[in-house]
């Protein structure tokens, strides 16, 4: 290896940033109002660096990648049944990918690659380097989240396809850069390619908006959508004037050409902050209020002052802090009642364990007299007495 150095630095760094990991345990030692899986015992550590919370990985197929998103092992093996072509997951994560961007915007990530028989071998090389990185690690990520159709699995699962976006953007710089620099040139060939281009783009940029008009009354989803429209607008005015006066290249006209791509990530942040943003959207309060004043006497009105500790990470959350309280009040403990935590966790295989966790942590908290074993000592069940103090 003629790089061993290299080699041993970056497994070195992975080394020490994995060893933040057991910080855990010493501030989960100082039995702090949130210990998540208490990761102080042994189980709890465990636990907590494997990410027990979640399911175990459940991979894709090839036909679920592909074609049919919907295709499941029983379904393949039921007779006449048929595979049905809609995208597959590969669809799924493109249609999150014209989300986050829009189909615009996502459009101007493929422009480096037209460019690349003008590039030099150095150029060349990049360009195809970080393509093969981001399709591998893109149908990794696939494989491996095994996504699905709906709504409410596309939320869940929109963070963890985030890390790839991060070679869409660089693509869609580099495209408008490739493009600046084309409507700055003198071919006049490659200005009449870039300008029709540009003019697909604002058509396309057209009609989402005026579907995302009739689709939602919200103004600032308007407003990304009006302002990405506009922006691809002047882009094509610009294309349009460089070709037929080709001499009429001026410092305010790179002036505004240079404003314009400043202000193209515009569009993909005003539509990130509407999806986050929280005035005139109901949901939320109507959700809460239902759960106690249920509608269609679903079940009886719950009594005043009622406390409610709601599934997965309510249930995880609220109860260790209420028992942090009592214990911190000094309240009389004798008659609480101690959850068991079945409820903390959606994953089917760590109910149990989960259970002894959140029994452990409330146990500790509230009858603090009995010490909970420390995770270290039964790491180094030889170690001496001395080193144990010390621990």
């Amino acid at each position: 290896l003629s790089n061993w150095m290299p080699l041993l630095n970056t497994r070195a760094a992975w080394i020490v940033a994995a060893l933040l990991y057991f910080y855990m345990p010493i501030a989960s030692m100082t039995n702090p109002p949130m210990n998540w899986a208490y990761p102080r015992t042994t189980q709890g550590f465990k636990h907590a660096i494997t990410r027990g919370q979640y399911d175990r990985i459940t991979p894709s197929n090839f036909t679920r990648m592909f074609l049919d998103h919907s295709h499941t092992p029983t379904k393949a093996a039921t007779p006449n049944a048929r595979t049905q072509f809609n995208g597959g997951q590969l669809g799924i994560y493109i249609d999150e990918a014209t989300e986050e961007f829009s189909r615009s915007y996502v459009a101007l990530a493929f422009v480096p690659l037209a460019f690349l028989y003008r590039m030099r071998l150095k150029e060349f090389r990049w360009i195809l380097g970080l393509t093969g990185i981001y399709v591998t690690f893109t149908l990794i990520l696939i494989y491996l989240i095994n996504p699905t159709a709906d709504e409410l699995n596309k939320h869940l699962n929109k963070v963890f396809f985030a890390a790839t976006h991060i070679f869409s953007a660089g693509a869609i710089g580099l495209g408008l850069a490739l493009i600046g620099a084309t409507l700055a040139s003198v071919s006049r060939t490659c200005i009449i390619a870039v300008t029709a281009f540009l003019g697909g783009l604002a058509l396309v940029e057209a009609i989402d908006t005026f579907r995302i008009v009739n689709a939602t009354v919200f103004a600032m989803e308007h407003a990304a959508a009006y302002i990405g429209w506009g922006l691809l607008g002047v882009l094509l005015v610009i294309g349009i004037v460089r070709y037929v006066r080709p001499s009429s290249v001026s410092k305010a006209f790179v002036l505004i050409a240079l404003a314009t791509f400043c202000l193209l990530p515009l569009r993909p942040a005003l539509n990130n902050w509407a999806e986050n943003e929280q005035r005139n959207h109901l949901f939320g309060y109507w959700y809460g209020h239902d759960m106690f004043t249920p509608p269609f006497d679903i079940y009886p009105e719950m009594d005043q002052d009622a406390i409610l500790f709601g599934g997965t990470d309510p249930g995880r959350f609220c109860p260790p802090i209420s028992f942090s309280v009592r214990a911190s009040l000094r309240r009389n403990t004798s008659g609480t009642r101690i959850l068991t935590g079945e409820t903390c966790t959606s994953s089917p295989k760590t109910p149990s364990l989960m259970a002894l966790i959140f029994n452990t942590f409330a146990r500790t908290t509230i009858r603090a007299r009995k010490p909970t074993p420390i995770s270290f000592r039964n790491w180094f069940p030889k170690s001496t007495s001395a080193a144990s103090a010390c621990i």
